[in-house]
């Protein structure tokens, strides 16, 4: 791979993982609190956010494919190079799977401090919890 497409696939990998931060980071915000924080207006708007974070970010090195489905697209319909095709679903695929871990793991740690705060305010431990 040459040094210009290992670029443009790190600007994918980048592009998708602050897209996908960005929307299930708001999910998940959603269910922790259930559905305290948030709204359906929060999460779309959260989705759209997003979408135009990521375009900045990979825009100008890659062209913000920033999903497989669209740069398949692309080699079909647009003449995007084949060569290019594997790589750029292989970052979009690792930014993808690595912002959801990011997400999964800060909703999973401010549950656990929800859930261990509305504990210590009951002052008992349900058998559910252990």
């Amino acid at each position: 791979m040459s040094r210009g497409t290992l670029r443009e696939v790190l600007a994918e990998c980048l592009g998708t993982f602050v897209l996908i931060l960005f929307g299930a980071g708001v999910v998940a915000q959603y269910i922790v609190s259930k559905q305290a924080q948030g709204s359906y207006l929060a999460i779309n708007l959260a989705w759209g956010l997003g979408v135009v974070m990521g375009c900045y970010v990979a825009m100008g090195v890659s062209g913000a494919h920033l999903n497989p489905a669209v740069t398949l697209a692309a080699a079909v319909h647009r003449g995007f190079p084949w060569r290019k095709v594997l790589p750029y679903m292989a970052g979009q695929t690792a930014g993808a799977a690595q912002s959801h871990a990011a997400a999964r793991k800060t909703a999973a740690t401010l549950k656990g401090r929800i859930m261990s705060g509305f504990l210590l305010a009951a002052n008992h431990t349900p058998k559910s919890e252990l």
